[in-house]
């Protein structure tokens, strides 16, 4: 069996702020290359019309 030791730094957090904003104010940026496919994009929206938010 193998046994976990703690990290040898401690946890820092990078959040830098927050604030609340309406979800049809969001904007994409325009440096992010990660974007679903058309057809994966289709069976998300297919998913959550027939099962909804879980």
């Amino acid at each position: 069996m193998t046994t976990k030791t703690a990290p040898t730094t401690p946890w820092r957090s990078r959040i830098v702020g927050m604030e609340d904003v309406a979800p049809d104010q969001l904007l994409a940026h325009p440096l992010n290359w990660r974007e679903h496919p058309g057809a994966q994009r289709d069976a998300l929206r297919g998913s959550l019309a027939e099962v909804g938010w879980v």
